[in-house]
């Protein structure tokens, strides 16, 4: 009676990492009473997306005096860890033509994805006030400016095992 040997058992092992997606919208209503001089910030309430606390702030006429032609944009983490990793975006909406808005965002896995409590994140040059405050251009419509924040909150990982369905390419030493 001949011992077979046991049949190679190769399995494979895959990470994903889990977002927690959400949104926010803040509008300012007559914006032409925002002070338009550099480092007067406005920003939205707080908001919740994964049990992370989130904030928009605007600067209306720029953050600093050297870009005080432009509206600066952040996305500002409030807590309530100490740091969290996220892909975000930041609009103005264009309220003629949603489909452009002026948008930018952050996807890319640097230290731009992650917030520490109290940092943020965002552009200093968003958009030029001048084109901003053109009616024409469709982004003030009724003196109202609309800024909308998109974040996807990384909540953790998990790691599965499955058996692997490839070609075995194991070298096994004989025996």
């Amino acid at each position: 009676n001949e011992e077979s040997e046991p049949e190679a058992c190769i399995t494979e092992s895959e990470t994903r990492f889990n977002y927690r997606p959400g949104a926010h919208r803040y509008r300012i209503k007559t914006f032409s009473a925002a002070k338009k001089t550099a480092a007067q910030p406005l920003s939205s309430s707080i908001f919740n997306v994964g049990r992370h606390e989130w904030q928009i702030v605007s600067y209306p006429g720029g953050e600093t005096e050297e870009v005080s032609p432009f509206v600066s944009l952040f996305l500002g983490y409030r807590g309530p860890d100490e740091q969290c990793d996220a892909t975000w975006m930041l609009r103005c909406v264009n309220q003629d033509d949603p489909e452009n808005s002026r948008e930018r965002s952050w996807a890319k896995g640097d230290k731009y994805n992650t917030f520490d409590i109290g940092r943020r994140w965002g552009w200093q040059k968003f958009i030029k006030r001048e084109i901003l405050m053109d009616p024409d251009n469709g982004f003030l419509k009724n003196d109202t400016i609309i800024f909308e924040a998109t974040v996807d909150v990384c909540v953790g990982h998990s790691t599965i095992t499955k058996p692997w369905s490839g070609p075995i390419c194991v070298e096994r030493n004989p025996s």
